[in-house]
C-alpha cells in the first residue's frame, strides 16, 4: 500500500527538469499507462491499437486518446516511438513492469 509518507519521501528525493523530448502528456489516469505497458508485452503497438484496447469512444473516429496514453508512456521513457504512430517498451518500461506496484 502506498502511504502519504511514501509520496512525501518521493517528492523530497526527486528533482524536476524540463523535458524537451516529448510534449507534456494529456493522459490523466496512471493506471491506464500501467495497463498499456502490461498489454503491450514485447510487441510494438500503434496508437490506433491502444485506442481500441482501451475502448475509447472518439466521435471523430481517430486515435487521439490512444495517442495521449502512448505519449504519456513515451514522456515517462517507458516506451519509445519505433515507427510512425507505433511504440514499443524501452528497457526502463520492461524493468518497471517487474517492480511491485509500490515501487512502480
Amino acid at each position: 500500500m502506498i502511504t502519504k509518507q511514501d509520496i512525501y519521501t518521493i517528492l523530497q528525493e526527486i528533482s524536476l527538469k524540463e523535458s524537451t523530448h516529448h510534449p507534456f502528456p494529456q493522459a490523466n489516469k496512471i493506471w491506464r499507462i500501467i495497463d498499456l505497458l502490461s498489454w503491450m508485452g514485447d510487441r510494438a503497438v500503434t496508437y490506433e491499437a491502444i485506442e481500441a484496447h482501451n475502448q475509447f469512444i472518439d466521435r471523430h473516429n481517430n486515435d487521439r486518446q490512444g495517442k495521449y496514453y502512448g505519449d504519456a508512456s513515451n514522456y515517462l521513457q517507458l516506451t519509445k516511438e519505433v515507427a510512425t504512430n507505433t511504440i514499443a517498451l524501452t528497457s526502463r518500461g520492461k524493468d518497471f513492469l517487474q517492480q511491485t506496484p509500490k515501487n512502480q
